[in-house]
């Protein structure tokens, strides 16, 4: 699994812990990633917290996770 968090939300970013707790118990793959400065929906570029660096950022990511394990 893939976590893309945004910086600004704190209550979704208090729940990185405890995901990342559990995957690792469970044994599966994981990696979360927080965006620094970064709002909900930074990656929508149809809306008015659209960041394009936080946004290629992430998707790079995202893609380079489907390369590796997909």
């Amino acid at each position: 699994m893939l976590a893309i968090y945004p910086d600004s939300n704190s209550k979704l970013n208090e729940s990185q812990d405890n995901t990342d707790m559990a995957m690792m118990q469970a044994n599966l793959v994981h990696n979360s990633v927080i965006y620094p400065g970064s709002a909900a929906g930074f990656f929508d570029d149809t809306g008015t917290r659209y960041d394009p660096a936080a946004a290629a950022k992430a998707w790079g990511a995202t893609l380079d996770w489907f390369k590796q394990y997909l």
